[in-house]
């Protein structure tokens, strides 16, 4: 089992995002195999300090909507950033990751430190 850190201070966060993702599915291993979870641990550090375009974050929309008659919320990229920037990034790697049973697993796999 090994663990593989990533310092995102200062680095664009799609970047980091599609580096972790690449790594949780198995891609830079040499058995790589998409039917398998890959056996590494991704530790992502300072994720508080990646860099967003401040345009996009206010501009890029993200939709809910819970099944009722005009109840369709919007929120800005900075409001759920701000909210919880640990959980709006699982949720960009969710998006990245192939959409199978092998998600969850591998977002498990994920680890964040200050």
């Amino acid at each position: 089992m090994t663990e593989i850190k990533y310092n995102a201070e200062s680095k664009p966060l799609g970047r980091i995002a599609s580096d972790v993702a690449r790594t949780l599915m198995g891609k830079e291993n040499v058995n790589y195999s998409p039917n398998l979870v890959n056996e590494t641990i991704v530790v992502v550090q300072n994720i508080e300090k990646a860099k967003t375009d401040p345009k996009k974050s206010i501009s890029k929309k993200y939709y809910s909507h819970s099944g009722y008659i005009g109840n369709l919320k919007e929120r800005s990229m900075q409001e759920l950033w701000d909210k919880d920037p640990q959980q709006f990034f699982v949720e960009m790697l969710r998006k990245m990751l192939p959409n199978n049973k092998l998600t969850t697993l591998r977002l498990k796999k994920v680890k964040f430190e200050k």
